[in-house]
């Protein structure tokens, strides 16, 4: 009977243990599952409660993001930034633009210093390792942009092998620029300082989007753009969050998908072009 007794003892007290175990895990599979909900579900809320939608851009890519004067005063305009209006507006918040250098785009909104970045970014598999990426919201081609006098020696892609190219640091046009056989690449951060280097012949070309190459030559008589453009994969722009932001991603294409449908985002390319086009004379 002692030994019953003392069998049962034990056994009560294995279940209390094994009770306590339990009970002990279930903190920190509740703190798991909170953090891994709040990376996921917060990220409106936050930007809502802050009251302004913080968007990383480089303005020297016209028509997508430029400078212009506006009243005597200089503002970052072009269609990106319309579209960053809209989110924005449908957010219920201000929007702050911040102008930085498009190589640090992706640390930057990977950082969480931005909420968002719109740049005429080119979705990649790459870059989808990295960041977010929304739905493409506006489709181009990549082109070439030269000097006018030398506009005739540039008929197909072939004639860029063994030139001296210049292409955007950190963009899908230096990936393709690397590609030309025996050319020799220079990156910088700016377009407009490559524009430089194109003026004044350090480089015979430069790769940039199709509407860029175009609206930089249509606001300069001593530029042109070859009629021929370069194949590649990445043919569209889409905006970037950082991978987390869910719950921001799912809205900022719901409203691309808005914008799309009713003609905004047609109208905001041509508005941003005219503009441009005003700014030059």
């Amino acid at each position: 009977m002692k030994k019953n007794l003392l069998k049962l003892m034990c056994l009560s007290l294995a279940a209390i243990l094994t009770f306590t175990a339990c009970k002990g895990s279930k903190p920190e599979e509740n703190k798991k599952e909170k953090e891994e909900n709040t990376a996921t579900i917060q990220t409106i809320d936050a930007i809502k409660e802050k009251g302004k939608l913080i968007v990383g851009t480089s303005a020297d890519y016209p028509p997508y993001e430029f400078k212009a004067l506006i009243e005597n005063k200089e503002e970052i305009v072009g269609f990106d930034i319309e579209i960053a209006k809209k989110i924005a507006e449908k957010l219920g918040v201000e929007l702050e633009v911040k102008d930085m250098d498009f190589a640090v785009l992706i640390p930057t909104v990977k950082s969480g210093q931005v909420d968002m970045i719109i740049a005429g970014l080119n979705p990649n598999p790459e870059r989808e390792k990295e960041i977010g990426l929304s739905n493409v919201y506006y489709e181009s081609s990549q082109g070439v942009l030269v000097r006018k006098s030398d506009l005739a020696s540039y008929t197909s892609v072939d004639d860029l092998k063994g030139k001296k190219i210049g292409a955007q640091m950190g963009s899908i046009q230096e990936e393709m620029a690397n590609s030309i056989e025996n050319a020799q690449v220079k990156s910088l951060p700016l377009i407009t300082s490559l524009l430089v280097d194109l003026k004044t012949e350090k480089i015979d070309a430069i790769i940039m989007e199709a509407p860029v190459a175009k609206q930089y030559a249509n606001n300069d008589e001593d530029l042109a753009v070859p009629d021929f453009v370069l194949e590649s994969e990445d043919t569209g722009t889409a905006v970037g969050v950082k991978k987390e932001n869910t719950d921001l991603l799912q809205f900022i294409n719901e409203t691309l998908d808005e914008l799309k449908a009713d003609g905004s985002i047609d109208k905001f390319v041509v508005d941003a072009i005219n503009l441009s086009n005003e700014q030059a004379k």
